[in-house]
């Protein structure tokens, strides 16, 4: 192999090499799409501590707390390790179902509809390698809920709705792994602290596809 030819090959590799670690984790724009399974932090005694304090004799409960749940996502990278990150969450329905006995037998249920949220922040990761990465999430939830409380009683039905919206903290942790220089694959844990009448944090678990421009 002559000198020319070996120095030839020594440059192409040397500019094959950064070009692939620049695409992945130097500064740019990026948008995706996740779908996953959100859990809710509900607590029956919120529906049968009223009930029994009134003097309902509440016989048993039982609780529907996940849903499907997902959001797509936008954000800048600022650099190697801090970005910017936005995203448009559904977190699903969940309800609390109380059986009464006694006199008036029947069954309440209330229902929480969290629809869609939004969510700002900023990201913090390390890239152990040009491909794959590790990051933390803090940042703000915007969101808006309608909860709905249905009673089917011996003596009749009875049904209540209400709604909120609040503003509240959220984080989470994720990993990304790049297939090519722009598409990549992450999974993402995302708590997200529903304060308010809503009172219920949910925590979602999701995968995504992930494209860079």
């Amino acid at each position: 192999m002559n000198i020319a030819l070996r120095f030839s090959l020594a440059l192409g590799l040397a500019a094959a090499g950064p070009a692939a670690w620049a695409d992945a984790t130097t500064p740019g724009f990026y948008l995706g799409a996740a779908v996953g399974k959100a859990y809710a932090d509900l607590n029956k005694g919120d529906v049968t501590g009223p009930l029994i304090d009134v003097g309902f004799p509440v016989t048993g409960s039982s609780e529907d707390d996940d849903d499907t749940g997902w959001k797509v996502l936008g954000g800048y990278q600022v650099n190697r390790y801090f970005g910017i990150e936005a995203s448009w969450v559904v977190l699903g329905d969940y309800s609390i179902n109380a059986n009464l006995g006694g006199a008036n037998p029947g069954q309440v249920k209330s229902e929480l509809d969290l629809g869609g949220a939004f969510n700002l922040g900023v990201t913090a990761g390390y890239p152990f390698t040009d491909r794959l990465s590790a990051f933390a999430k803090l940042g703000a939830v915007f969101w808006d809920a309608d909860a709905k409380s249905t009673a089917n009683l011996a003596s009749g039905s009875a049904a209540a709705k209400d709604g909120a919206n609040g503003s509240d903290l959220s984080f989470g942790l994720g990993v990304a792994y790049y297939l090519t220089d722009h598409i990549a694959v992450r999974g993402d844990w995302d708590r997200y602290q529903i304060g308010g009448d809503a009172d219920t944090d949910v925590n979602l678990w999701s995968l995504a596809v992930q494209y860079k421009f």
